[in-house]
C-alpha cells in the first residue's frame, strides 16, 4: 500500500477534467504513493498500470519529496502518466487529473 489518503476532491464535476487531490505520507515512498494514487483515479489495479520508473525517475522523486518541506525552497513537479497529470508538492500534497480515457475505462464523477 502506498501513502496516500483516500479523500479526493473530485474537482469541478461540470468539467471535461477531472481532478483528485490527495496528500501522501512523508513515511512513505512518493512514487507508490502516486502508483496507487494514479491507480485509483483510473480504476486499475496498480500492477496493471505502467511502470512509473518509465516517466519519471523513481529515486530522484522519493528524495525530492521524502521530507517535509524546510520552509526555503518551494518544490512543485507535474508530468504525465497512465493517461493522468500528476502533480507532486512539498506541502505533501498530490494532484491527479484524468487526462485521457485509459484503455477502456471511462472516468465518472
Amino acid at each position: 500500500m502506498g501513502g496516500f489518503s483516500d479523500d479526493w476532491d473530485d474537482g469541478d464535476a461540470t468539467s471535461s477534467r477531472s481532478t483528485h487531490e490527495t496528500a501522501y505520507e512523508w513515511s512513505e515512498s512518493v512514487s507508490l504513493a502516486v502508483v496507487d494514487a494514479v491507480a485509483a483515479v483510473t480504476g486499475r489495479q496498480p500492477t496493471a498500470l505502467p511502470p512509473l520508473a518509465d516517466c519519471i525517475e523513481t529515486d530522484a522523486l522519493d528524495a525530492l519529496f521524502g521530507s517535509p518541506p524546510d520552509g526555503t525552497t518551494p518544490r512543485l513537479l507535474t508530468f504525465r502518466y497512465a493517461g493522468c497529470t500528476v502533480t507532486v508538492g512539498g506541502d505533501g500534497c498530490l494532484s491527479i487529473t484524468l487526462v485521457e480515457e485509459v484503455r477502456g475505462v471511462a472516468h465518472t464523477d
